[in-house]
């Protein structure tokens, strides 16, 4: 066992042996909440390091079974070495010969509902970022005579009836723009919400070996 090092005096302490803790994740770069909650690696002298749970319950998932290490130091976690009456234990704790394949299917089904929620929030913003409310208020000005689509083909150049109209529409687009200004503040922080956890799941679907079942992707290869 290592030997304990104690500082000799209470300066000493304070200056060399307090650390301040990190306020963020370091793999997801996500900032401490219900949800990233910190979690710090005891039980090894070499490492103390500190993730949110989602984060280094995924690395220990996608890691090889035979060696656990530190995602930042590498030092080795866990070290299993099974003999053949574990091997056969956690084979039928895993359904038997369908362990594997019960782990892709599991595998498949959380990528699917990962993609759905991100698709969902995704189609929720681009309907919900604001431009619906200048929708009732543009128009198409049609000048010609020509019924081409764009008009009804029938006094489209009537600069009396043109100019009624475009003050109609310089009233509504007035009124469009206070909408804009008056905004709920709290929907629009809502929805910057929603899509800073649609980037972690995105990163999670990646990191997490979801997005792509059989590839094992490093956290380091996807930070932000």
């Amino acid at each position: 066992m290592a030997e304990r090092f104690f500082p000799p005096t209470r300066t000493d302490f304070i200056q060399n042996a307090l650390k301040e803790l990190s306020l963020e994740c370091p793999l997801c770069l996500s900032a401490w909440d219900a949800y990233h909650v910190p979690v710090q690696i005891t039980g090894n002298p070499k490492c103390s390091h500190i993730f949110c749970r989602p984060c280094i319950s995924g690395w220990l998932e996608t890691t090889q079974r035979q060696a656990y290490t530190c995602p930042l130091c590498r030092n080795v976690l866990i070290s299993l070495e099974l003999d053949e009456d574990e091997d056969e234990e956690d084979e039928r704790y895993l359904g038997g010969s369908g362990g594997e394949d019960q782990r892709d299917r599991e595998r498949d089904r959380q990528r699917q509902e990962i993609m759905q929620r991100i698709e969902s929030g995704l189609t929720y913003y681009i309907d919900n970022d604001g431009n619906e409310q200048m929708g009732d208020y543009i128009t198409v000005k049609d000048d010609d005579d020509e019924d081409d689509g764009n008009g009804d083909g029938v006094g489209d150049d009537d600069d009396e009836e043109g100019d009624e109209q475009e003050g109609d529409l310089d009233e509504d687009m007035e009124d469009g723009e206070e909408k804009i200004e008056i905004f709920d503040e709290d929907d629009r922080e809502r929805r910057h919400a929603q899509l800073r956890q649609l980037r972690y799941e995105i990163y999670a679907a990646h990191y997490m070996n979801l997005a792509e079942p059989g590839r094992g992707v490093a956290p380091g290869e996807h930070r932000r």
